[in-house]
């Protein structure tokens, strides 16, 4: 924020300096100062034919300038001059914007990492990922709760037919050894 007031100060007494400098050093300055002496303040008409021949040609040399031209240098030196605070206040308004966000961002983002670090190291932030895979899981058990049901009746179906496989491939081998013992005494008594 100091840095950010320093700025602000040097630049608008910098663009001080440069408009005293262009207002002092420009020829609208210097016409004013030279003239507003020789400003006539009778009317035309109430001056004799020679008095006005030599006015006339005064203001033709411009050695003299009538009100309404002083009027209108006044007005162009004073619309200088605010059009000139009006840029000036632009461009401090364009730098502070700058200057603001670019500070801001950083810090936001700096700040932003420090929370997220000191949530994610409490045990807040572990509570609130098993309180959302809870939910997860009772979403996909309610979504797929009956295939895996099905898959687990299967799974029963399938050790069932295997222990039954298991006790019938017994029973055929008890069978087979029982028909050999019957066919080797059948030939022993033949």
């Amino acid at each position: 924020m100091k840095k950010f007031i320093a700025a602000t100060l040097l630049s608008t007494t910098i663009a001080l300096v440069f408009a005293l400098a262009i207002i002092h050093f420009s020829p609208i300055s210097e016409i004013l100062i030279s003239h507003t002496q020789f400003v006539p303040v009778k009317d035309f008409k109430e001056l004799g034919e020679y008095e006005q021949v030599i006015i006339e040609r005064m203001i033709k040399e411009k050695s003299i300038v009538t009100v309404d031209s002083l009027w209108s240098m006044q007005v162009a030196f004073y619309q200088t001059i605010v059009s000139l605070l009006i840029a000036l206040n632009a461009a401090i308004l364009v730098i502070a914007f700058v200057v603001v966000k670019s500070s801001s961002r950083a810090e936001v983002i700096r700040a932003s990492v420090e929370q997220f670090n000191d949530f994610s190291r409490s045990g807040d932030f572990t509570k609130l990922v098993q309180k959302k895979a809870k939910k997860e899981v009772v979403k996909i058990n309610l979504t797929y709760g009956d295939v895996w049901d099905e898959l687990d009746d299967h799974d029963v179906r399938m050790k069932a037919s295997e222990d039954a496989i298991i006790v019938i491939s017994n029973r055929l081998a008890d069978l087979d050894s029982s028909e050999d013992c019957v066919k080797g005494t059948e030939k022993i008594g033949d």
